[in-house]
């Protein structure tokens, strides 16, 4: 249990570490007025929801296996902000089960640094999808992005654990 707070307070400490490479101390008058459309996306956002881990015994896959199923609440928080110069681009950091998670249950579980782990992903209106393969771990997110307000449904998948992700949250501003 030690373990995964430490993890916790490690993507903390990253999202803070990001948030002052950003400068955005001030940050009320960005977030007032957020609109997709001119790429102004910039956010930290408090998200909650649950995630349900669907875990097999064995990999491969026994027949007949049946699986374990547990659903517990989840708290996190994720940047989003915009890629230089590529209109509709953002990049996220801290998407619980991409970048982030516990148990080595997330996309890019040998990830040091940031860059080497990008979870970026093409704004359609308000909606943004991504679907990433790393070595045969699979992430495929749809995430709603309004005014300050994110809605995501994912999926993680590896091996004999599926791990699915119904999360929401404001951004936050003080």
């Amino acid at each position: 249990m030690k373990v995964l707070h430490q993890k916790r307070w490690a993507g903390v400490v990253l999202l803070l570490t990001c948030l002052g490479m950003l400068g955005l101390s001030g940050c009320k008058d960005h977030f007032s007025d957020v609109d997709i459309e001119d790429d102004e996306i910039i956010g930290l956002f408090a998200l909650r929801g649950q995630e349900i881990v669907t875990n097999y015994s064995d990999w491969p896959i026994p027949e007949n296996d049946v699986p374990s199923v547990d659903t517990t609440r989840i708290n996190f928080l994720m940047l989003i902000r915009s890629v230089d110069g590529e209109k509709n681009r953002v990049r996220m950091y801290g998407l619980e089960g991409a970048d982030v998670g516990k148990r080595e249950h997330y996309l890019y579980p040998g990830c040091k640094t940031p860059d080497d782990c990008k979870i970026i992903g093409m704004l359609e209106g308000e909606d943004l999808e991504i679907d990433i393969n790393n070595n045969g771990r699979s992430y495929l997110a749809n995430i709603m992005i309004r005014n300050n307000y994110v809605e995501i449904t994912a999926t993680y998948n590896h091996q004999q654990t599926t791990i699915h992700y119904e999360v929401d949250g404001g951004v936050m501003i003080e």
